[in-house]
């Protein structure tokens, strides 16, 4: 990675530019359309750059050749530094300065009780890429439906760079090489956030309760609290929970009703192992909505080859079913059984 990134310097890529370019390098199922973006638009830049700097050097150049180069004290090169003209000789430093400037004009809708989101974030896009922005500001819905007219567009906010359109943000995004999330993409993000979150919960409860991040109560309580914000994920639209539940649940497919009750259950049992409380409930209710899920989720993966979405975290998550909704499953299951054997055999 370190070479990666050396690299990617050498060739004159911003820090922005060169996460961007990792994101991508990581991503298996990249576009290399968007790898090629990111390229021309780093080549656009530095030619700009090389054509400013070639200015400088023919103007030092001119100044140089009309340089006597003797004794005299006379220096042409002296004078152009000191004059107050403009149009003339700029210093280096003031010339990189003006030839790094760039521009962008900016539409965007800001009323009294709606100001656009993506309007604000073209905005900060445009200033961290360096662009002084010239931002104009749309105020009533007759202003917003004039410049559409006039402009021939569907949406606001516009952005326009050098007298050409580029668009709205996701064409922003794009014009400046990087990447636009495909919102019917499938992702593992969501359940990715979820354990980490699940995770650092119990990490910190282990802390406040035993001054030690690493215990054995930590890994009950990453499970149990893991569960929780799953069931939390699944109860925001139970509805939809349930119908995409229906795709492959084999319970919920002969007793419709069991998609409805399953956040709930799995959110009393993941409380009550949370709690360390009647166990007598939690121990059967998870090991019963464990197995019939595990036994669901690889029959529809492994034995019918199915690629549909999973519920596990809601009725409107992209997250494909395979094996991490088998190991939401199967965690629950080890759960289960490590309960009952420190009720049963332990004594705890």
């Amino acid at each position: 990675m370190l070479r990666f990134i050396a690299r990617a310097r050498d060739l004159g890529f911003s820090i922005a530019e060169i996460t961007e370019l990792l994101d991508l390098w990581r991503d298996k199922d990249r576009r290399s359309a968007d790898v090629k973006s990111l390229a021309q638009a780093r080549v656009r830049d530095l030619r700009h750059k090389i054509a400013h700097l070639q200015d400088m050097a023919d103007t030092l150049e001119d100044l140089a050749n009309a340089c006597a180069g003797n004794e005299r004290p006379n220096c042409p090169i002296l004078q152009r530094l000191e004059t107050s003209e403009t149009g003339l000789f700029k210093p280096p430093r003031l010339m990189m300065t003006l030839s790094d400037t760039k521009t962008a004009t900016l539409h965007r809708m800001v009323m009294t009780k709606h100001m656009c989101p993506y309007g604000l974030k073209s905005l900060d896009l445009l200033r961290r890429e360096g662009y002084r922005v010239e931002d104009h500001h749309l105020v009533t819905r007759a202003e917003v439906d004039s410049f559409k007219e006039q402009h021939d567009v569907g949406t606001t906010p516009q952005t326009f760079i050098d007298g050409q359109r580029i668009g709205g943000y996701d064409d922003l995004r794009r014009h400046f090489g990087k990447t636009v999330r495909d919102k019917t993409a499938t992702t593992y993000r969501p359940v990715i956030a979820l354990f980490a979150m699940a995770a650092a919960m119990a990490l910190a409860t282990s802390w406040a309760a035993f001054g030690h991040l690493i215990t054995l109560a930590a890994a009950e309580w990453f499970v149990a609290f893991a569960m929780c914000l799953l069931a939390l994920q699944k109860l925001k639209d139970v509805e939809s929970f349930a119908t995409m539940f229906l795709n492959y649940d084999l319970l919920a497919q002969r007793w419709v009703r069991y998609g409805y009750v399953y956040p709930f259950a799995e959110g009393l049992a993941g409380i009550l192992m949370v709690a360390g409380a009647l166990m007598w409930l939690s121990i059967p209710v998870a090991l019963f909505i464990g197995i019939i899920g595990a036994i669901s989720v690889y029959k529809a993966v492994y034995v019918d080859k199915r690629e549909i979405k999973c519920a596990c975290v809601g009725g409107d998550s992209n997250v494909p079913l395979g094996f991490v909704s088998l190991t939401e499953n199967l965690m629950m299951i080890a759960m289960a059984v490590w309960m009952l054997i420190k009720v049963t055999i332990l004594g705890h």
